[in-house]
């Protein structure tokens, strides 16, 4: 009976020091994340629809690159659909994926002229992906979006290989980044 009280108790510590290792793995990502969208001074590089997407999207798309130091800190990819837009936001630390934050927008449909505007948009989608070392550590998941489905674990992946076709296309262009300051 002992034995069996000390393998649970084992167990439960095993399970709560992992969330605590997870919490905090989290806690040091959402803060490295934060530091890069308050940097300024960034170095952008931006290719249009042609220059990243191997098969054009009905409204096309934009790449940005965000470079602090020639170093690639952010990645902001933007397809541009018939209804829809997917917007999805790579951070990295030196080199590696840490965290994707992907949102789904839909344009407003207006019944009178029959058609979208996208000046107009809701927010069905919105998911946050956090790495270590390129694999998926946690996921949140929210909403599902009319051109892009409900999200799942499974993105995660797809991010990690987008990120690496990107990351070659931004190599291959050699034109000089603009630099940028925030306000």
């Amino acid at each position: 009976m002992e034995k069996i009280i000390t393998t649970l108790l084992l167990i439960v510590v095993v399970n709560v020091s992992y969330a605590q290792t997870l919490a905090q793995k989290i806690a040091t990502i959402r803060a490295e994340v934060q530091k890069i969208n308050n940097s300024s001074g960034y170095n952008i590089k931006t290719l249009s629809n042609e220059e990243f997407l191997d098969e054009m999207s009905d409204g096309g798309g934009e790449l940005q690159a965000y470079y602090r130091n020639d170093e690639l800190v952010k990645i902001v990819e933007k397809i541009y659909l018939s209804s829809c837009i997917n917007i999805t936001e790579y951070y990295l630390k030196s080199g590696i994926l840490i965290f994707a934050y992907v949102q789904g927008k839909q344009w407003y449909y207006n019944e009178k002229l029959n058609e979208f505007d996208p000046k107009r948009t809701t927010l069905n989608m919105e998911s946050r992906f956090y790495y270590e070392n390129s694999q998926l550590i946690n996921s949140i998941l929210k909403g599902q979006n009319k051109c892009s489905g409900q999200p799942n674990s499974e993105w995660a992946k797809n991010y990690v290989d987008n990120l690496k076709l990107h990351q070659q296309k931004l190599s291959i262009k050699k034109t000089r980044p603009r630099k940028i300051f925030n306000n």
